[in-house]
């Protein structure tokens, strides 16, 4: 018969520190304990002038009298000590990953941490100096980023190398897409569009016209790249910058969302409630799809050649006959104006709510949604993982969850980031990938298992 093997005891050292859920490190937190507590001491030990200096200054001159001066210097020198040590002190988060779920390594479930390792999170990557705004995966395998701080960034998923890092724009990077011939557009809020040699050894090709900012990036069937403005027009570009671009104009407010049809045109969602599909040769009218009461900001393409369509204000996903003759099958639920659209393996269509909510539904409108719940602010961020499970990620909210379509298993939920999620972008290799408000990108696996 066979016997279990008690676990060794703890040492006493091991019976202080902490495992991180999220990465699987022990944080060593013998010494680490020593240095809060006398850290919240000394924060604690400053308060007291802090708090005299304060009552003085308040009580006015008859008190002060002519050290006034001196003792609102005084105050300004010991409140900033004083809080940075009390806030040091009461911090309790891994040194690695930055989550705050740890546990103690003396329980069997810290143990089984350290043992077997959760190490969901592989890559932490820091060097924007503000919030990440978009992602794009390089023919290569690298991951590149773009940033409110103008730069653009290319990153080696392993963490092996330095990141290429691409400057030029004068504003803050919105939005990127890979073109076909392995180089990388970037759309800017200084109103142009720049394509890049991702080895960051050649100058970019820019391309100027918009008149405002430049959001939403795709690339057409015949390789050249279209760009949205909130200048309402839609440009098509030459990627060599050598022709001068086609001008798609009829959007009377900015546009938000571009997709390309199974057929090669060219979708747009706007601010001014309409959906226009165009022909990139500029030579027929657009098809104009109304219905939607408030800014268009989604879109999607089914697996049917149908075009889905979400709203910012109205809460309402639409499903198109892209040649305009069907009425729209309309879906109702979400609370919440709609930010990400995305289509699962299966072929229904996923999509994320202000609600705080992700909803799967039936394309044909035939079925319930499934509902999946648990973040905490509105959901930003949509991406599809190689496995067919749907990430998503919220702005106002740390945490990346990663959800069984049919609503039946608890999510995976993936902890490290401090601030909210942007953008999340799946790896050739099937990581996943995660840009967020904290000015960081990090890379994760979404097994647990790596």
């Amino acid at each position: 018969m066979a016997t279990a093997t008690p676990a060794p005891a703890p040492t006493s050292t091991a019976s202080h520190e902490r495992v991180c859920v999220n990465c699987g490190k022990v944080s060593p937190s013998a010494g680490r304990r020593r240095t809060k507590g006398l850290l919240q001491a000394l924060g604690w030990i400053l308060v007291v002038p802090v708090v005299g200096v304060l009552v003085a200054l308040i009580a006015g001159p008859e008190v002060v009298g002519e050290n006034r001066f001196l003792l609102t210097v005084v105050f300004v020198v010991l409140v900033l000590p004083a809080g940075l040590a009390l806030r040091s002190g009461f911090k309790n988060t891994c040194p690695v990953c930055g989550a705050s779920e740890l546990i103690p390594l003396s329980t069997p479930e810290g143990q089984r941490l350290q043992a077997e390792g959760v190490k969901t999170l592989l890559e932490s990557f820091a060097g924007h100096t503000d919030e990440v705004l978009a992602l794009a995966v390089l023919d290569d395998g690298r991951l590149a980023s773009g940033s409110w701080d103008g730069t653009v960034r290319i990153w080696d998923p392993a963490g092996r190398a330095e990141p290429v890092v691409l400057t030029g724009h004068t504003n803050s990077v919105a939005a990127l897409v890979v073109l076909d011939d392995g180089r990388l557009a970037s759309g800017s809020l200084d109103h142009t569009v720049r394509i890049w040699d991702p080895a960051g050894t050649a100058d970019p090709v820019v391309l100027t016209g918009h008149t405002s900012r430049v959001g939403p990036l795709a690339v057409l069937d015949d390789g050249r790249l279209a760009s949205g403005s909130w200048d309402g027009t839609v440009r098509i570009w030459d990627p060599a910058g050598m022709a001068e671009p086609v001008v798609l104009t009829g959007h009377t407010n900015s546009v938000a969302a571009l997709v390309v049809l199974n057929d090669g045109r060219l979708a747009s969602g706007s601010l001014d409630k309409t959906v226009r599909i165009w022909d990139p040769a500029g030579m027929a009218e657009p098809v104009v799809l109304t219905g939607h009461t408030g800014c268009v900001e989604a879109l999607a393409v089914l697996g049917d050649g149908r075009l889905a369509s979400g709203s910012y204000l109205d809460a309402r996903v639409r499903i198109w006959d892209p040649a305009g003759r069907a009425d729209p099958v309309v879906l109702t639920g979400h609370t919440g104006g709609i930010t990400a659209l995305s289509v699962l393996d299966d072929g229904r269509l996923a999509s994320g709510s202000l609600d705080k909510t992700v909803r799967i539904w039936d394309p044909a409108g035939m079925a319930e949604p499934v509902v999946l719940t648990g973040h905490t602010r509105g959901v930003r961020a949509l991406a599809v993982l190689d496995d067919g499970r749907l990430a998503s990620g919220a702005y106002l909210d740390p945490r990346v969850r990663i959800w069984d379509p049919a609503g039946t298993a608890e999510p995976v939920v993936l902890t490290g980031h401090t601030g909210g999620v942007t953008a999340l972008s799946v790896l050739d290799d099937g990581r996943l990938a995660s840009g967020s408000v904290d000015k960081t990108v990090r890379i994760w696996d979404p097994t647990g298992t790596a």
